[in-house]
């Protein structure tokens, strides 16, 4: 096998383990004035369903007092679209 080949495997293989999407929680911190990445992992591991992620924005905001909630999704499936994944408009 050639080098092109090995590489092209490699970025197939890369491309499947880390396929799928991951969700974070933005928001404004309880005693805070701007918006601010609240939580994007938990023990250590991404947040990979969008349930769990409600979970947790409700526990932000009820226990913890954080406002002006939103979940981001991360589409690790597709080309990355800085626009897309900041929710910001063309």
């Amino acid at each position: 096998m050639n080098r092109i080949a090995v590489a092209k495997e490699l970025v197939k293989l890369a491309k499947e383990l880390i396929a799928g999407k991951e969700y974070v929680i933005w928001g404004i911190p309880k005693d805070g004035t701007s918006d601010t990445l609240l939580l994007g992992t938990v023990g250590g591991k991404t947040i990979t369903d969008l349930g769990d992620a409600k979970k947790y924005m409700k526990l932000l905001a009820d226990k913890y007092g954080a406002r002006r909630l939103r979940i981001q999704t991360i589409d690790l499936e597709g080309e990355f679209d800085w626009l897309k994944e900041t929710g910001l408009k063309r």
